[in-house]
């Protein structure tokens, strides 16, 4: 029974990261903002400026308080990480900081917004300011909770990494996915690892690398393996490392 009550908590999670979702194709899409706003009803906040001190410029365009990359630190003293919301759970429109750290912008491919043709995302997707990854970029991260204001900094326990390679299984760069859960979950005081997930919430980590595999379509990601809460650190450091060049 104890098994069958968190098969059916994992069961019930993926059904609502997947209600925003659009259609069952694994290719992505484009389209004008306001029909893809309907995708992702929090493609940005309608007010001009929120609570969070973020203000938005435009359609597409959001800016926060201080500069989304440099202006905050990876970790905390209490052992948890840093991250900006890029794209909200359960939403699938493509927003990211800005190389310069200055913006976060919904990003435009072939001339439209970008939308992702698959199941809304199953965490708050998003990116640990003052890190570069394999790939040059800052290090992305999905953290398992409810949705949160896109733009907003917020901590997250780190139990996890999903090891990638974007293109090619061999030789692609390297596209690691840090893997957390915010203190809202209701994960958050059970889990501490990755043994701890697989253990007390069956599933949920298969859900997690499904999606990551098939989000961008077929032949795009190739996942090498999970790794567990030292793994996901030491990627972490690396990545603060790599930023700083110290």
């Amino acid at each position: 029974m104890f098994r069958l009550r968190h098969v059916a908590l994992v069961v019930a999670l993926f059904i609502a990261c997947a209600l925003t979702a659009c259609g069952s194709a694994t290719a992505e899409t484009t389209q004008n903002p306001t029909a893809a706003a309907t995708v992702a009803p929090t493609a940005a906040p309608t007010a001009a400026a929120s609570a969070n001190g973020l203000t938005v410029v435009d359609a597409t365009t959001i800016v926060g308080p201080k500069n989304f990359t440099t202006a905050y630190t990876p970790t905390n003293a209490d052992g948890t990480l840093n991250f900006v919301v890029e794209i909200p759970t359960g939403t699938n429109a493509k927003w990211e900081v800005t190389k310069d750290g200055t913006q976060l912008a919904w990003e435009i491919k072939d001339g439209k917004p970008r939308v992702i043709k698959y199941l809304g995302y199953v965490g708050n997707y998003g990116m640990v300011p003052q890190t570069k990854g394999g790939d040059g970029d800052t290090l992305d991260v999905l953290a398992l909770g409810p949705a949160l204001e896109r733009g907003t900094v917020v901590q997250a326990k780190l139990i996890a990494v999903l090891k990638y390679r974007e293109g090619d299984a061999n030789l692609g760069p390297e596209d690691d996915k840090l893997l957390a859960i915010l203190p809202d979950s209701p994960l958050y005081n059970d889990v501490n690892s990755l043994k701890d997930l697989n253990e007390k919430y069956p599933e949920v980590s298969t859900i997690v690398s499904t999606w990551f595999n098939n989000y961008k379509g077929p032949g795009a990601m190739f996942f090498q393996s999970y790794g567990e809460t030292t793994d996901a650190q030491a990627v972490l450091n690396a990545a603060i490392t790599a930023f700083t060049g110290k």
